[in-house]
């Protein structure tokens, strides 16, 4: 840590800074991720006022953070948030350009791929979501069969049905099969129940 605070120190005390930490380049020879950014102006004394809002609990955090001394760099709020846009962005610069979205067209790439890929997850987890649907409405038939439960197993029949013509293949006919083996079932159950 001392060895950051000399290097910090020789970026924030000389008049032209041999590290600047707002270039932030991904191929930046300058950027270190270990090093600590609390410069508020870069090397001509300019700067820009951002204000956010931060929930409490967080606000408590970086409070506590500063006031325990561990970190003497962060002798305020504004350094740690300073630190964190500065690692942040570096961040997101270097995954934006190894997705090649280092230009406009890539970043429309990049935003076309991303919205490609959460369509494929929801798909995924609505297929998952219909095969352990299918699967509880089998295991549930084959329960109130078990049981001796018309009415449960009619009532799980009812619910077969009114799914089957709203979900899609293959598991609309996985819904149909259950319900065709089961309805045989329940027939047999009101027969005995008859005698």
């Amino acid at each position: 840590m001392a060895g950051s605070n000399r290097t910090l120190m020789t970026v924030v005390d000389s008049a032209k800074p041999t590290l600047d930490p707002f270039t932030m380049k991904v191929d930046s020879k300058g950027y270190d991720p270990d090093e600590i950014y609390i410069r508020s102006t870069d090397g001509h004394g300019h700067s820009e006022n951002i204000q956010t809002r931060i929930s409490p609990e967080l606000a408590g955090e970086i409070a506590a953070l500063v006031q325990s001394g561990l970190i003497p760099d962060y002798k305020t709020a504004q350094n740690f948030v300073r630190d964190a846009i500065v690692h942040r962005l570096h961040y997101v610069l270097e995954k934006l350009e190894e997705m090649g979205a280092n230009t406009p067209d890539g970043m429309r790439r990049a935003i076309t791929l991303e919205f490609q890929l959460s369509r494929v997850q929801a798909e995924r987890a609505q297929l998952v979501n219909l095969q352990r649907t299918v699967e509880e409405m089998g295991q549930l038939c084959e329960e109130a069969h078990k049981a001796g439960d018309v009415e449960a197993l009619d009532r799980a029949l009812g619910q077969c049905e009114a799914m089957g013509d709203s979900v899609r293949e293959p598991y609309a006919a996985k819904i149909k099969e259950i319900r065709k083996r089961w309805m045989v079932e329940l027939r047999r159950m009101r027969t005995a129940a008859a005698k």
